[in-house]
């Protein structure tokens, strides 16, 4: 099957919040409407921060996702339609989710996730790497894995960064995700930072890349950030 990248439409939302829940749903021991909750929280707090949202749409469902953020030249007209609607809705799920001690855990979790990618942050800046872009956020449905889509979303979005002029690249993972593929795939290890959430333990990591050396990407699938399990 040929991928076709597309922009992001808002109706976009629900089908992206459910590949979240697909591919980690399984691991959250909360209430169904609590897991709903973390993964739309997740997903409009993820699509605000990026200016640059891509999807791919398959059999009349949304597929795979990645969003990105162009820190030099950004796009205009390709991130949220009404960032202000979603802004008022990521406000009731961390409402809703403050009210449970799942739900609070599961905040005091992605909150200690960006403590990390800070650190990652200064460590790489010590070092004297510099970046344009950033991969923040790629998922492909159980469904549609190795058909190529995670690949074709990349090429599309790296392919638009070196157009706009962006030098470098990098993004956040963590152990608990698909680190390997990065490895293969030319980028290299920045910075990492072990931590660790209810006695287990993650590995931070940050990659970078040079976007004149961004050959195309081989294999299927990869995501830049994934929620480890969380139970109490």
């Amino acid at each position: 099957m040929t991928a076709t990248v597309s922009a992001w439409r808002d109706e976009d939302f629900e089908g992206v919040a459910g590949l979240f829940d697909d591919l980690w749903g399984w691991e959250l021991e909360g209430s169904e409407q609590e897991k709903r909750d973390i993964s739309d929280l997740y997903i409009a707090g993820s699509a605000l921060a990026c200016n640059r949202l891509r999807v791919v749409r398959a059999d009349g469902e949304v597929a795979a996702y990645l969003s990105s953020v162009f820190y030099e030249n950004p796009p205009q007209g390709v991130g949220l339609e009404n960032p202000q609607a979603f802004r008022q809705a990521a406000s009731v799920f961390e409402a809703r989710l403050r009210q449970t001690p799942f739900g609070r855990d599961s905040i005091e979790f992605n909150d200690r996730i960006n403590d990390a990618n800070r650190q990652l942050k200064a460590d790489m800046i010590a070092k004297g790497f510099v970046w344009q872009g950033e991969l923040k956020l790629l998922m492909t449905s159980p469904r549609h894995q190795g058909k190529g889509f995670a690949r074709a979303l990349i090429d599309e979005t790296l392919e638009a960064m070196r157009a706009a002029g962006i030098k470098s690249v990098i993004l956040y993972t963590d152990s608990h995700c698909n680190w390997q593929y990065y490895e293969k795939t030319g980028w290299t290890l920045a910075a990492s930072l072990d931590w660790s959430f209810m006695n287990e333990p993650i590995r931070a990591l940050a990659y970078w890349k040079e976007s004149p050396r961004m050959e195309k990407t081989s294999g299927s699938s990869a995501v830049c950030y994934c929620p480890c399990r969380i139970s109490r």
